[in-house]
């Protein structure tokens, strides 16, 4: 850690700011290391919370980057006018996890797993995402899901098989047509299990057909 502090997202800071003449409005900073604007700031007006929770989002709601350093700054200005702040706190930041979805329906024809050759640049952009997102030492699962259809007939017996093998296919395209390393890649099938949408519907059903990619931190020394 060359003496920085790890955090794993969401993280919690403690806030302290009080002052005889009252506060007015504090601040709290979060800024790439060596960074010339801050990626995320928290602020209100008078005494601030005793915490603050930061979720790892920048200021668009996109998650930043994990293994990356990050310096915090809070400050705080009392009614005179005097402002006061702490000193830079550089933290290594290490998300719990990340997703991204990609479409089953763009990958896959219906009832099969063979990744549709129509499919190279979604998983193209996928895996410069899973690069620049994926800490040393993740496990990167790759979920296949399915809609609640039954599978009638074809290659697999039922919706979990058919996930598992949606899943592995992803990661053999990532590894063997893309080129990166397959002790990453863990194939997970979750059949319908966990819907984002109601499977009453055509649309519901299909935003449930989706293969989600998912960065788990492993290792945080």
């Amino acid at each position: 850690m060359d003496g920085r502090e790890a955090v794993i997202l969401p993280a919690r800071f403690n806030l302290r700011g009080a002052d005889k003449h009252g506060v007015a409005d504090w601040s709290l900073e979060i800024r790439l290391e060596g960074g010339s604007a801050p990626v995320r700031t928290y602020s209100g007006i008078g005494a601030p919370p005793e915490s603050q929770v930061w979720d790892g989002l920048d200021f668009k709601g996109d998650p930043l980057q994990g293994s990356r350093i990050y310096v915090t700054r809070f400050s705080a200005r009392d009614k005179l006018g005097n402002r006061a702040e702490t000193a830079p706190l550089a933290l290594l930041y290490l998300a719990k996890l990340v997703r991204f979805n990609l479409a089953a329906d763009a990958l896959f024809e219906s009832g099969r797993a063979n990744v549709l050759a129509g499919a190279y640049q979604d998983l193209l952009d996928m895996s410069v995402k899973i690069k620049a997102y994926v800490p040393k030492g993740s496990v990167v699962e790759i979920v296949g899901h399915t809609d609640d259809v039954p599978v009638g007939g074809g290659l697999y017996r039922d919706n979990q098989g058919l996930s598992l093998a949606r899943a592995e296919a992803v990661i053999k395209f990532l590894t063997q047509v893309l080129g990166m390393d397959p002790k990453m890649f863990k194939p997970v099938g979750k059949a319908d299990r966990e819907p984002v949408a109601d499977n009453a519907t055509p649309e519901g059903r299909q935003k449930n057909r989706r293969v989600e990619i998912v960065i788990q931190g492993k290792s945080y020394e």
